[in-house]
């Protein structure tokens, strides 16, 4: 995707529809001078509800300096520094600078402000246990941060409509800085957010031996999608801890992303009644799913029979697999997750949690109708379906293994 002149502002440029999120992206500014600043919005089709985030080189100043767009690159250059914007082919925002010859400072800042809703969840490396065990972190993720809203979920009013999509709340992924030198010689920087501020830090040893110019390369990726792999057991059943749903209804499927590894395998959706000590809803488990080999996807169960959805329950989403050759896309973050290692893919049941309080984001969401009129879910939702600012309710201790 190219960028485009924006219509309304002079000095500014767009980028929407990224990803499977599709925010609405502004770069530059509503000023006559064009200015090294990005605003992100997240309308999640919902025209009542959204989000958004500002991210803005507030330290660099624009006197007379003019950008330029070619060959699909916006270019603002002041002084040895170019700021430069591009889509890359994972259809992610790259905010690239180059510099001409060494920089003065090893530490570059922009300034983050948001709406209020918004969790940067640090991503660092994995133990070597969670290596043994197979799980999988890029590179390019070790070190970086997944943002999720407050909410997730999605609802539909008693037409069957969607009133808002959520699924489970990811909403971008700022990925970990990359340099490279005029030679090709590439390392890794550090970045840090935290109090109003995004900071990316370039070893200083790589500074003092790179060939000029230089290019520091943190990009942007739009998903609900989480960043990690996890794989997980067959017969064991993996929750995500929820809160009450905003109204009475009916439930209709729950969704998770996926991949197998070795040969086509099934899952189940499984709706667990967490205010009634944990047990099988009546309903709750959904179709067998099929999920081929090596094809990464959202993939849905739905229920044959809709199981009822009361406004005072507490309802935790959950999945279950035949085989244990599948992989469960996750960020880490709080407290959200759940494992009972004694259930069964055949007869699914409820009854408890092995493990308790893992802090891990599955990439999973249940889908409800609304009974009764069509409404707009209230504000009461705003800790959300299977979001991570609930921990569990003490039904388990120790630490998953």
């Amino acid at each position: 995707m190219a960028l485009a002149l924006d219509t309304t502002y002079s000095n500014a440029y767009r980028a929407d529809n990224l990803g499977d999120v599709k925010p609405k992206i502004l770069i530059g500014g509503k000023t006559e001078k064009f200015v090294p600043n990005v605003n992100i919005s997240f309308a999640l089709e919902s025209s009542k509800e959204r989000y958004f985030l500002n991210i803005n080189r507030a330290s660099v100043t624009v006197d007379k300096e003019v950008s330029s767009l070619i060959s699909e690159k916006l270019a603002l250059t002041i002084g040895n520094e170019t700021d430069i914007w591009h889509i890359n082919e994972k259809g992610h925002l790259k905010w690239d600078i180059e510099f001409a010859q060494k920089p003065s400072t090893n530490k570059f800042s922009w300034t983050l402000t948001h709406s209020e809703g918004l969790e940067f969840l640090y991503q660092p490396a994995l133990t070597q246990e969670e290596i043994d065990k197979g799980t999988i972190r890029p590179d390019d993720v070790v070190g970086s941060y997944a943002v999720y809203c407050n909410k997730s979920g999605h609802y539909k009013d008693a037409n069957g409509n969607t009133i808002v999509n959520y699924r489970a709340g990811k909403l971008l992924h700022i990925y970990r800085p990359l340099c490279i030198d005029a030679k090709g010689n590439k390392e890794w920087a550090e970045l840090l957010i935290e109090k109003g501020t995004l900071t990316i830090t370039i070893p200083q040893k790589y500074l003092d031996t790179a060939v000029y110019p230089m290019m520091l390369d943190p990009n942007v990726g739009y998903t609900s999608v989480g960043a990690s792999e996890y794989g997980i057991e067959a017969n064991w059943l993996y929750g995500l801890v929820a809160a009450a749903p905003a109204s009475n209804g009916t439930g209709t499927s729950i969704s998770f992303y996926a991949t197998a590894y070795a040969g086509s395998t099934n899952f189940k959706g499984v709706l667990i009644d967490h205010t009634n000590s944990d047990a099988l809803v009546t309903n709750g488990v959904g179709g067998a799913t099929a999920i081929p080999t090596e094809t990464p996807a959202w993939y849905t169960s739905s229920f044959g029979t809709a199981p009822t959805i009361s406004s005072s329950i507490v309802y935790y989403p959950a999945i279950i697999s035949s085989a244990g050759s599948l992989f469960l896309k996750y960020d880490s973050g709080t407290n959200v997750s759940c494992v009972d290692t004694t259930n069964s893919y055949t007869t699914p049941a409820g009854g408890g949690w092995t493990y308790d309080n893992i802090k891990r984001r599955w990439s999973m969401y249940y889908t409800y109708a609304e009974g009764g009129a069509s409404s707009t879910p209230s504000s009461t939702l705003a800790r959300g379906i299977a979001v991570g600012m609930f921990k569990g309710m003490g039904i388990g201790s120790g630490q998953y293994p």
